[in-house]
C-alpha cells in the first residue's frame, strides 16, 4: 500500500519515460536480536529458484549469524 501522493508521483515517471522505473520499497521493523529473519517460498520443480539458491548461498554465508533463513516448499498432492 502507498499514500496517494506517493503512487502519483510513481504514475506521473510511467507516464513520461519510455524506459523501465525501479522502485524500492523498504521500512523499519525492530529486530530485538539484531538479526534479519526470512523466508523463501518455492515448489520442487522450479528451476529458476535452483539458480537464486546457488548465487544467494554466497551472500549468505558471508552474512553468518545475522540472517535466521527459514525455506519453505509448496506441496501438491497430485490431484
Amino acid at each position: 500500500l502507498m499514500f496517494k501522493q506517493d503512487a502519483e508521483t510513481i504514475k506521473a515517471e510511467v507516464k513520461d519515460r519510455d524506459s523501465i522505473v525501479q522502485i524500492e520499497m523498504s521500512w523499519s521493523i525492530p529486530h530485538p536480536d539484531f538479526k534479519v529473519q526470512y523466508e523463501l517460498w518455492t515448489v520442487p520443480s522450479d528451476e529458476v529458484f535452483r539458480d537464486f539458491q546457488k548465487d544467494w548461498k554466497d551472500v549468505e554465508v558471508k552474512m553468518g549469524d545475522k540472517l535466521y533463513f527459514t525455506p519453505r516448499q509448496y506441496v501438491y498432492d497430485g490431484v
